[in-house]
């Protein structure tokens, strides 16, 4: 018995059993992508709401800086309303168009698609370690055992007064 007829074996059970609890699996697939669909459209939506009010806040630094550095605080503006432009054109494309454009540039130019991807998983890893190392299980050892500090605040070893 080869591999491809032990797995169509298998997958006509799954479709018989399927059948037989009444499911449909081609209308469950598309259930399960309309779903994933619209949770990876709401996270988008949602990032972008965010990336928006960063471009208001270095606006609004701009506004501060605009007393001593004028000159600044127009290229902070510049760069808060190029911002506000890519995260608005990111916004009005569907998760849908954003997989396609991003399949196209991977068949295009696949060395820039796979550079893009580590660059994006580094990012990635970055802010995971960096969440993680802020959690409430990093804290310093002065803070985890008072009792080991003396009077002063200093720490103090086994063998010291």
């Amino acid at each position: 018995m080869n591999h491809l007829s032990g797995a169509s074996g298998v997958f006509e059970q799954a479709r018989s059993a399927a059948a037989e609890a009444g499911l449909d699996p081609a209308k469950l697939a598309q259930d399960v992508g309309a779903k994933l669909r619209d949770a990876a459209e709401a996270q988008k939506n949602a990032g972008a709401e965010r990336i928006i009010g960063v471009a208001r806040a270095i606006r609004a630094a701009a506004g501060n800086l605009e007393q001593e550095s004028p000159q600044v605080a127009q290229y902070v503006r510049s760069a808060a309303s190029s911002l506000e432009k890519v995260t608005r054109d990111f916004s009005s494309h569907s998760v849908d168009d954003m997989g396609h454009a991003l399949g196209d540039m991977a068949r295009r130019n696949p060395t820039l698609f796979f550079a893009g991807s580590l660059l994006a998983g580094f990012a990635l890893f970055r802010l995971l370690n960096a969440d993680h190392a802020n959690g409430p299980s990093h804290k310093p050892a002065s803070t985890l055992n008072p009792s080991s500090q003396g009077e002063n605040g200093f720490t103090q070893t086994r063998g010291q007064a």
